[in-house]
């Protein structure tokens, strides 16, 4: 029997002229490597072997379109998470190790550039929070109660800050 590499599919596009340059490769390098960092390990109750992701960034009127005919949400926001029926957590037991995260995320650049001058930070870094933060709905943390947000939240600071130590921001 072969011992074959685990899925690591990750595309992304840039399909918005809104903000700069944005670094489609710095960012796939980051999020692949954040990923692939969680492969084999327990991610609430099932263990992700792989992923094929699809990250799409976008314009504001767009994500404002896309928050408003999935979510009900007026005006754009960060990120949007769409998980497939094969993410069901719910399902999965503890031993299933074939679980390949599948999905796409939605990421709107010009909010990342006004939501770090509020949080003063690199607009490159809030990219990288997002797609973390799209990564962690898929693995089925959630953000709907306190308690809940506390421990993604915790998961997601943490994560950023090693992303961005680990890759730093590359200059534009």
């Amino acid at each position: 029997m072969t011992n074959s590499a685990p899925t690591q599919h990750l595309s992304v596009r840039n399909e918005q002229r809104e903000t700069l340059s944005v670094p489609t490769r710095y960012l796939k390098k980051v999020w692949k490597s954040v990923w692939s960092s969680f492969l084999g390990s327990d991610c609430l109750g099932k263990i992700p072997s792989g992923f094929e992701i699809a990250v799409c960034l976008v314009s504001s009127s767009r994500m404002a379109r896309i928050n408003k005919e999935f979510l009900n949400h007026t005006g754009p926001t960060d990120i949007i998470t769409f998980d497939y029926p094969e993410n069901d957590w719910a399902e999965a037991s503890q031993a299933d190790k074939g679980w390949i995260v599948r999905g796409d995320l939605i990421i709107c650049p010009l909010v990342a550039v006004q939501q770090s001058r509020e949080f003063n930070v690199h607009w490159i870094e809030e990219l990288v929070r997002y797609g973390i933060h799209g990564w962690l709905h898929l693995l089925g943390y959630d953000d709907q109660d306190e308690d809940s947000r506390r421990i993604m939240k915790r998961v997601e600071n943490a994560t950023t800050q090693q992303a961005v130590n680990d890759f730093p921001i590359p200059e534009i």
